[in-house]
């Protein structure tokens, strides 16, 4: 299997939310695009991967698609006025 970033994001985020078959419903996209991505055959459109990032770091589910995937990653953000982390280099 083709070992990228984007690739592994993929398989992250395929197991959080319950396989690839619902990752391809949750993406909206056919079979065969989310193969090529994963192999590494075809790069994967930046709003898919922004989605992928999502499900990967927020834990969002195929249950908070849409506007309760907004709701859902509201509460994981950090309050207005909160520090925001650190950078390292």
């Amino acid at each position: 299997m083709f070992d990228s970033v984007h690739s592994r994001a993929l398989n992250v985020a395929a197991e959080k939310i319950g396989g690839f078959a619902e990752l391809r419903r949750f993406l909206h996209v056919p079979s065969a695009d989310l193969l090529r991505w994963i192999t590494g055959e075809e790069p994967v459109p930046m709003a898919v991967f922004l989605q992928v990032v999502d499900v990967v770091l927020d834990g969002i589910t195929p249950d908070e698609q849409g506007p309760a995937a907004h709701v859902a990653r509201a509460r994981l953000r950090p309050p207005d006025g909160a520090p925001k982390p650190a950078r390292t280099s």
